[in-house]
C-alpha cells in the first residue's frame, strides 16, 4: 500500500539552554499578531459604516489580546482535562495547569474566550454581543495555524485510511492514515475564514448583532462533526453509541458531541439577531 511518508519536522524550532521554543508556540504567536492587526481594520470598518460599535483603539487591542492570551490557554487546558483526562483532577492534580507536555481542547479554550469576552466587554462598556460578532471573524486564523502546529508536532492524526494521500505518522505506526489536522486547518481555518470575510464584507449581516457569532458557530461546528470521520478517537475515550430511534444508533467522538450543542447554539443566535440599534 502506497503512503507518504510524514515529513520529518523537528517540532523544536530552536532551543538555547532551558529556553525551547517550538512551531506550535510560534504558530499562536503569529496568529495573535495578524488577528490583532486584523480586528483593529475590521473594527474600525464596522464603526464607519454601520457605526456597531466604537473603533477599538490599538491600546485596547493590546488589551484584549492579553485577555484571550491567558483564559484561552487556561481554559484550553482546563477544559483538555475536563473533557479528556477527568481522572488527572485525582491522580495527577500538579499536571492539570501544565501545558509544556501539550494538551489543549478548543471547546475549553472557546470557554475561557467567552469568560473574557464579558469581562472587557463590560469594562469598555461595549456590547458583548456585537464585540464577539467581531472577534469571531479572526478566530480562524487561530485555528489555522494551530492546526498547522498539530501537524507538524504529528499528533491529532487520522484514522487508516487506503487513499493516496494516506500519511504514516511516528506516533500512529507503520499504517497510512488520513492528515486530518490539514483537513481541519482546511476547512476550521481557511475555508471559515473566508466564509466569515464573504459575510462581513459583501452582506449586511453586520448589521444584525449575534449573526456573524452565529455563522461562526455553525460553520465551526460542520467542520468539525465532518472531519471528526477521518480523525483517529481519542484511544482512553474511543467512540460514544448515542440512540436516534429505537433501532437506530450513531458512533461520535468526544469532539462531535461537545460540538453538537455550538451547532444548536449558533442557529439560535441567528434565528433570533436583531438589527443593532446604533447602526446610522
Amino acid at each position: 500500500m502506497l503512503a507518504i511518508l510524514f515529513p520529518q519536522i523537528d517540532p523544536v524550532l530552536f532551543q538555547i539552554g532551558p529556553l525551547t521554543m517550538k512551531w506550535y508556540g510560534v504558530a499562536y504567536a503569529v496568529s495573535i499578531i495578524i488577528s490583532a492587526y486584523l480586528l483593529q481594520k475590521f473594527s474600525l470598518y464596522r464603526w464607519q459604516k454601520f457605526h456597531t460599535i466604537p473603533a477599538l483603539n490599538a491600546k485596547q487591542i493590546d488589551s484584549l489580546s492579553i485577555y484571550f492570551i491567558i483564559s484561552i490557554i487556561l481554559g484550553g487546558r482546563l477544559g483538555f482535562v475536563m473533557f479528556y483526562r477527568p481522572e488527572w483532577f485525582i491522580t495527577r492534580p500538579l499536571m492539570v495547569l501544565n501545558t509544556l507536555e501539550g494538551g489543549m481542547s478548543f471547546h475549553g479554550g472557546l470557554i475561557g474566550y467567552a469568560i473574557a469576552l464579558l469581562v472587557f466587554a463590560y469594562r469598555n462598556k461595549i456590547n458583548a454581543l456585537s464585540l464577539s460578532d467581531l472577534i469571531c471573524c479572526v478566530v480562524p486564523i487561530g485555528l489555522f495555524f494551530g492546526r498547522c502546529g498539530n501537524f507538524i508536532n504529528g499528533e491529532l492524526y487520522g484514522r487508516i485510511t487506503a487513499v493516496e494521500w494516506g500519511m504514516i505518522f511516528p506516533y500512529g505506526g507503520n499504517i497510512p492514515r488520513h492528515p486530518s489536522q490539514l483537513y481541519e486547518a482546511a476547512t476550521e481555518g481557511l475555508l471559515l475564514f473566508i466564509i466569515l470575510m464573504i459575510l462581513i464584507f459583501k452582506t449586511k449581516l453586520s448589521i444584525k448583532r449575534g449573526a456573524l457569532t452565529g455563522c461562526f458557530m455553525i460553520g465551526y461546528a460542520i467542520a468539525r462533526i465532518a472531519v471528526e470521520e477521518y480523525r483517529e478517537p481519542d484511544l482512553h475515550i474511543g467512540l460514544f453509541m448515542i440512540r436516534i430511534w429505537s433501532n437506530t444508533n450513531i458512533n461520535i467522538t468526544m469532539g462531535q458531541m461537545l460540538t453538537i450543542p455550538m451547532l444548536i447554539g449558533g442557529i439560535a443566535l441567528i434565528l433570533n439577531a436583531k438589527q443593532d440599534d446604533k447602526m446610522k
